[in-house]
């Protein structure tokens, strides 16, 4: 979704006047920000398109971590995922995917029921673990993006072509 589509979807449900009053802007502006950015002077450059480009100018993450923050969230970035190589069986990604929460449910009960709290060591831990179920669960979510667990099309596989072929020629 663009930033346009989303400014127009969020400012809608409570209308442009109520919203342009709250921000004390145009109700011009606020209908420009829902509009796309174009070279024929239609559209503005809204908020979000702007933080944006100051955290790429920047290269720094602290303005949407500062947002998130103030909105009650964290912002935590995706894993880099390298899918070279990746080996597209289903059930073993899904079996790593339960192992990998089940040793972070693991980790979580440890350091509790070891004297009732969690210090700050048992915390890396349990961050070095989520960290581990984000990027496997990333990975696997881009895998599935990419089709990598379709069911492969009789041309795609050649031992099934062939196994086929055989049947066919026992007949």
């Amino acid at each position: 979704m663009k930033s346009h589509q989303l400014l127009r979807q969020v400012i809608q449900p409570h209308g442009v006047k109520k919203i342009a009053h709250e921000l004390r802007v145009s109700n011009s502006l606020i209908y420009k920000w829902c509009e796309e950015d174009s070279e024929d002077g239609s559209g503005a450059r809204n908020p979000l398109d702007r933080l944006l480009k100051l955290v790429e100018s920047t290269q720094d993450r602290e303005p949407i971590e500062w947002l998130c923050s103030r909105t009650g969230g964290t912002y935590v970035p995706n894993p880099v995922v390298d899918l070279e190589g990746y080996d597209a069986e289903y059930i073993a990604h899904t079996q790593q995917l339960l192992d990998n929460f089940s040793q972070l449910l693991r980790t979580v009960s440890q350091a509790m029921s070891d004297d009732g709290r969690v210090d700050q060591e048992e915390a890396g831990t349990i961050r070095r673990e989520w960290d581990r179920l984000k990027g496997a669960s990333e990975a696997f979510v881009q895998a599935c993006e990419l089709g990598m667990f379709a069911q492969p099309k009789e041309d795609d596989c050649p031992e099934e072509k062939a196994a086929k072929k055989a049947e066919k020629k026992s007949k």
